[in-house]
């Protein structure tokens, strides 16, 4: 029985060995190949979970790049941006999505939940900082263990198929041709109002700080942004607590918000998306407002001249 077990851990530990050894070196190789190029007329990117996702067409946008993600934090923004901004020095600046829902307590679920964290970390496992790692590690083993492997899979895959574009896999537009406004409506309707969670997650403003960092560290102009929402969407209801976030943790940033910007309900996917039909409307008056110098207005009136034209 003893030298059964004695053979079992060491099988154990050459196994986790090998297994070490084949991530250490797959991260190495992705780290170093990995292609982020935009197109060096895209001067603009955008960065974010799915309110931008569905809502930026960058076809309709001059010199835009949309790389938002749906289900992304800011945890996996951060090696996102610093890798697209390390490959593309022509970028001259960044939008970055500050929704009402980004700094409320759930987004910890958008980190290390399981469903998260499968998504997000097998793309993003080579260029995430080992610090970064025990935190995932210390919240969810199960979930990273699990995800890790996955991450395996994908880095194999892709060095033995010599693909290491990633472009295409860390974001775009969405085409939402969705329209389930109403129904949701009609079921808001029948529900108790409630107040806002008030709790916050840390750890997401921590990763935001961190993407500013990358941003201004490389010279890019970095702008907060908020795309527009339904008037109804429940996260407006903490209003309140994300201004006092805003001032409190970015007030030097500079904040465009969109939020207020006229869509009609046929142009919701639900309460949070635009649908296409509301993403062509938005896009083209974006469109024009950079192409009227938006970025160009002193900050002090920025807002002024977004209300002015919404």
């Amino acid at each position: 029985m003893w030298h059964f077990l004695r053979r079992l851990v060491m099988v154990s530990f050459v196994f986790s060995l090998l297994v070490t050894v084949l991530i250490i070196t797959g991260n190495r190789i992705l780290s170093r190949k990995a292609r982020f190029e935009i197109l060096h007329t895209d001067t603009l990117i955008i960065l974010g979970h799915s309110h931008p996702e569905c809502a930026y067409n960058d076809t309709l946008i001059a010199g835009a790049k949309n790389l938002s993600s749906s289900g992304e934090s800011y945890f996996y923004t951060l090696p996102k941006v610093k890798n697209v901004l390390a490959q593309n020095p022509h970028i001259k600046a960044v939008f970055i999505e500050f929704s009402n829902n980004q700094v409320a307590a759930p987004m910890n679920k958008w980190i290390w939940g399981d469903n998260y964290m499968e998504r997000q970390y097998p793309i993003y496992a080579p260029f995430i900082a080992s610090e970064d790692r025990r935190l995932l590690f210390a919240h969810n083993m199960s979930g990273y263990i699990t995800s890790s492997s996955f991450a395996l899979k994908r880095q194999v895959f892709n060095i033995l198929t010599n693909n290491y574009a990633y472009t295409s896999v860390i974001g775009g537009y969405y085409y939402n041709n969705v329209n389930k406004l109403d129904s949701l409506l009609a079921i808001q309707q029948q529900l108790p109002v409630t107040g806002s969670d008030t709790s916050l997650s840390r750890e997401n403003l921590r990763y935001l700080k961190a993407c500013i960092d990358v941003c201004l560290q490389n010279g890019k102009q970095v702008y907060l942004v908020r795309t527009p929402t339904h008037p109804k969407f429940p996260g407006r209801r903490s209003e309140r607590v994300f201004e006092q976030v805003r001032r409190e943790y970015f007030n030097d940033i500079p904040f465009l918000d969109f939020a207020a910007f006229p869509i009609a309900d046929t142009e919701y996917a639900d309460l949070e998306h635009l649908n296409y039909y509301g993403a062509r409307r938005f896009s083209i008056w974006m469109n024009k407002m950079l192409k009227n110098g938006l970025l160009s207005v002193s900050e002090k009136d920025r807002q002024s001249f977004i209300n002015e034209h919404l």
